[in-house]
């Protein structure tokens, strides 16, 4: 795929998700195309909400979700200098909060921002999510 329509798909990924069908999702994913163009780029991030998506896809989307989580977290961990060489954006962070709603539905997507410090890191996250205006049908099977 070109590098543009790459690009978008991973800025837009409720988007990608809502038009995309769980194939062309799946072999997204696959074939590893989302990956960003720097070094460090978390894959995980983009992967868990497009998977979200397809709901054939939720058993794994939660286990990108799992790991993507723990790659925040170690992130948070590290020491200050790293933060400012490789950050975790708002849009990372809606990323995690959109695949959460997806799979595990508000209560789970809520409760990862809530564990965010300072609270005010995640007023544009829940503005990037709320920009998207698309309806959340909840977890698959509900």
């Amino acid at each position: 795929m070109a590098g543009r329509l790459l690009r978008m798909l991973r800025e837009n990924s409720d988007l990608a998700g809502t038009f995309l069908d769980p194939r062309t999702i799946e072999d997204l994913v696959a074939t590893r195309d989302l990956a960003d163009d720097w070094p460090n780029s978390n894959l995980l991030l983009h992967e868990c909400a497009l998977l979200s998506f397809a709901p054939s896809q939720q058993d794994y989307a939660r286990s990108r979700l799992r790991s993507a989580i723990e790659w925040t977290a170690a992130w948070v961990n590290t020491p200050r200098e790293e933060h400012e060489r490789n950050g975790i954006t708002a849009e990372d962070i809606a990323e995690i909060t959109i695949g959460l709603l997806n799979v595990d539905a508000a209560a789970a997507a809520v409760q990862f921002l809530q564990r965010w410090r300072p609270p005010h890191l995640t007023v544009k996250p829940a503005e990037i999510i709320g920009r998207a205006g698309r309806p959340h049908s909840g977890p698959a099977g509900t």
